[in-house]
């Protein structure tokens, strides 16, 4: 099997961005917009700011939270 394309909902945009384009290096052309996707390879990332996408399409969904040990 392989993996394409992935999409995430993110709170912090920006932080994101900064992340995946300046510390691990995939490309982007983000300049703002509400979404952004990167590209590493032949696998696209694609990143939703969770209010955006939720206003977007008219529905609230479940937040994944992930504990640290």
């Amino acid at each position: 099997m392989e993996i394409y394309c992935i999409g995430l909902f993110v709170n912090n945009m920006e932080k994101m961005v900064n992340f995946y384009r300046d510390i691990i290096g995939f490309e982007t052309d983000w300049n703002g917009e509400p979404n952004v996707e990167f590209k590493a390879g032949n696998c696209r990332l694609i990143m939703f700011g969770r209010n955006d996408f939720e206003n977007m399409v008219s529905k609230k969904f479940k937040k994944l939270l992930i504990k640290k040990q």
